[in-house]
């Protein structure tokens, strides 16, 4: 989870921390919601397959799926 977030930060900074519109940011909160591979973790989403929280991840332009539903 540590290397997958340093990568995804650096990637993040490198874009100038461009942050996806939000109409986008509640499609993939939606399709997030009713993924397999997601639970909740207190009351932030996580992902089991990259294991980051989705909160944060869905919020980067840089960052995507790990099996490709957005």
């Amino acid at each position: 989870m540590a290397a997958t977030l340093a990568i995804e930060t650096v990637k993040h900074a490198a874009s100038g921390f461009k942050n996806r519109p939000p109409e986008e940011i509640d499609r993939i909160t939606k399709l997030c919601k009713f993924c397999s591979h997601v639970f909740y973790d207190g009351l932030d989403m996580r992902c089991s397959k990259c294991g980051c929280k989705m909160n944060i991840k869905i919020k980067w332009a840089t960052t995507k799926c790990p099996i490709r539903k957005w």
